[in-house]
């Protein structure tokens, strides 16, 4: 009797869990029927009905993604090529069908063979102020990654490879580095490595600070150490800005209330 029940028991369970045996589709994979790729347009302003590709220098048509070309992988001819789809919308490296929307790869049962799949049930859109903060070439979409990024989106590679937004992209078009920071080749001392182990991401030099070996922040110049009360004492070149209000010396500002540059002393400004 007590076989009995044992066996009835594991029919029961088995009908219980098998149901109908059915398990969610796979979703599709990006496609590259419909894909067109154009290059990039260089230039330090971008004409009208195109945007720029981040800071990258390159613009591309409104309606088209920009996406990293190094190496020409993707065979524009350009350092960004412009993709664009005949029918539905760009997704990666290629096309999602109309109908469907782009989507992180959900990994598991239900994932598709690529990074980012195709979707007919609408994803949650990421906001137009998280995405500006993506890096030129990557999509931002409801991060589904093991990466931790704060808000919930992510910036997804067109193979898949994840940054948060604000992260800086490098120029293998794979790895990324904390915001403020910048890719820099891995020899010598490296405080944090990029995501990918390619790159040492360093902090840029600010004003008045060495930069005999660390690049200058945006909008400064590396120039010879005027050797300023502030300027770094042991550093042949330093930081400089552009005197905004005050005198170009060179490579240090007077003051309006000493406006004129010595040519006798560095770095002296006389009334």
């Amino acid at each position: 009797m007590r076989l009995l029940s044992v066996a009835l028991l594991g029919l029961a369970l088995s009908a219980c869990s098998g149901g109908s045996g059915a398990t969610a589709p796979r979703l599709p994979d990006v496609s590259g029927v419909g894909a067109v790729f154009t290059p990039g347009v260089s230039g330090a302003t971008c004409a009208v009905g195109t945007a720029a590709c981040g800071s990258s220098g390159f613009c591309c048509p409104t309606n088209t993604a920009c996406l990293a070309n190094p190496g020409n992988t993707l065979g524009c001819g350009a350092g960004y090529c412009c993709l664009g789809c005949t029918a539905g919308t760009t997704c990666g490296a290629g096309c999602c069908g109309t109908g469907t929307s782009c989507v992180a790869n959900p990994g598991g049962a239900t994932g598709c063979g690529t990074g980012l799949c195709c979707s007919a049930a609408p994803d949650e859109t990421c906001p137009v102020d998280v995405a500006s903060q993506c890096a030129a070439g990557t999509r931002c979409l409801k991060n589904r990654s093991a990466k931790y990024c704060a808000g919930g989106f992510a910036c997804y590679l067109p193979a898949g490879g994840v940054g948060c937004p604000g992260e800086v992209i490098c120029p293998n078009a794979i790895d990324f580095c904390p915001s403020g920071n910048y890719c820099a080749a891995t020899s010598g001392v490296c405080p944090v490595g990029s995501s990918s182990g390619n790159y040492c991401c360093k902090t840029y030099a600010r004003a008045s600070e060495s930069c005999d070996t660390t690049l200058c922040a945006p909008g400064l110049s590396c120039l010879a150490n005027p050797h300023c009360a502030d300027s770094d004492p042991t550093a042949i070149n330093t930081c400089h800005g552009n005197c905004s209000g005050q005198t170009n010396c060179g490579n240090y500002c007077c003051p309006p209330s000493f406006p004129i540059c010595s040519a006798a002393q560095a770095c002296w400004c006389l009334g």
